[in-house]
């Protein structure tokens, strides 16, 4: 069985191996198993480079930050920029032209398609990161963020939390409309960074535009979750 768990590193992170003997190897399902095989690395949970091209080079994979910013997981994305980045190459070499405008065609095809995806999950991951524990076991309690909403969001899906339908039973405890105004806030700004993302400009020169306003936008997420 292959079996993990994640930390964010950030602030006094807790020691991944002391909490996965903790919280996972505890558990009953594991008496009398004993580790085959161990090993970790850091995982780059957050939207994609804004840039993966330069004269004669293509980056691919976690060197990219082509991973799945919820669960961490790099296997498809990173599929996904590999088939490009072989597809892009080829047609390079045979102009003899392998220079970073000759690239530039793997940026737009990965950013506009599964970046965009990545750019949304990065929204979501800064929400869920943002509530306190008290937040969100009550917007769980109240099923104003279920696990289907976490699973669909995380596959890149669209997540709007059907925030009119829950409102309702957010009422029990008018205390935490915070948590309804944050999962308002996140459905937005889920759809607007997409949005931008598909708008990645098919040519350098109009790089440095996009990713200035892509910064924008970030900041004002961060903003916005706290």
């Amino acid at each position: 069985m292959n079996v993990g768990l994640g930390v964010a590193m950030t602030g006094k992170f807790p020691n991944p191996r002391e909490r996965f003997h903790e919280r996972i190897l505890s558990q009953s399902l594991f008496k009398g198993s004993s580790v085959v095989d161990k090993g970790a690395w850091c995982v780059p949970t957050r939207r994609p480079l804004d840039n993966m091209v330069g004269n004669g080079i293509i980056i691919v994979g976690d060197a990219a930050c082509q991973v799945n910013p919820i669960h961490g997981g790099g296997m498809g994305p990173s599929m996904i920029g590999g088939t490009l980045a072989g597809e892009t190459a080829a047609k390079a070499i045979e102009k003899d032209d392998v220079s970073r405008e000759e690239l530039w065609d793997y940026n737009v095809g990965y950013i506009r398609d599964y970046g965009a995806k990545q750019a949304g999950l990065e929204v979501f991951r800064i929400l869920l990161q943002n509530l306190d524990d008290e937040d969100l076991n009550y917007s769980m309690r109240y099923k104003l963020l279920t696990e289907e909403d976490v699973l669909k969001a995380s596959m890149g899906g669209e997540a709007r939390f059907t925030i009119t339908e829950k409102a309702r039973r957010a009422f029990r405890g008018v205390k935490k409309i915070s948590v309804l105004r944050k999962l308002r806030n996140t459905t937005k700004s889920m759809e607007e960074i997409k949005a931008w993302y598909r708008s990645y400009p098919t040519s350098p020169k109009d790089f440095q535009a996009w990713q200035a306003g892509t910064k924008q936008i970030f900041k004002k997420v961060e903003k916005l979750e706290k």
